[in-house]
């Protein structure tokens, strides 16, 4: 087996490495935006409710504003530790992407090292039907001097 066809057997592995780190960033990245728009949809929900709760409906009995209160309440703390998740989240994802980064430089050199023994690999082996054009060359060759 030549060389490039071994380092190309180690580039294929890691092209799969760089494949399984591109799928978790990829996931990751797909939470976070899932887990932004969950919050967008949150804060627009509360601000509704709390503006209802500023209107302060003459039709809202006493029990009703502190239910409302307290639901706007639970939001907040909802809002909050989604806002936490997603923290947690994109440091996840902004690892993700550096291992991916990482894996797919060493793609791109495992790719350029089986490139450039493939090309010396062509060099020697045109040297060498070069070699063996000149032996059978009548005259031609060095060994057989006039």
């Amino acid at each position: 087996m030549t060389r490039s066809k071994r380092i190309q057997s180690i580039a294929r592995l890691a092209q799969a490495d760089e494949r399984e780190a591109a799928a978790r960033l990829a996931k990751t990245a797909g939470e976070v935006t899932e887990y932004e728009k969950k919050l967008e949809e949150l804060k627009t929900s509360r601000q509704e409710y709390a503006r209802q709760w500023q209107i302060q409906d003459t039709s809202m009995g006493a029990a009703q504003m502190k239910g409302l209160w307290v639901f706007i309440k639970r939001l907040d703390e909802v809002i909050a530790n989604l806002e936490t998740q997603i923290e947690r989240k994109r440091h996840a994802s902004e690892r993700d992407r550096d291992d991916w980064l990482v894996t797919r430089n060493k793609v791109r050199a495992l790719d350029n090292i089986v490139q450039q023994h493939r090309r010396l690999e062509a060099r020697v082996e045109l040297r060498k039907e070069q070699r063996e054009v000149d032996d059978r060359a009548p005259g031609c060759s060095p060994s057989h001097e006039p």
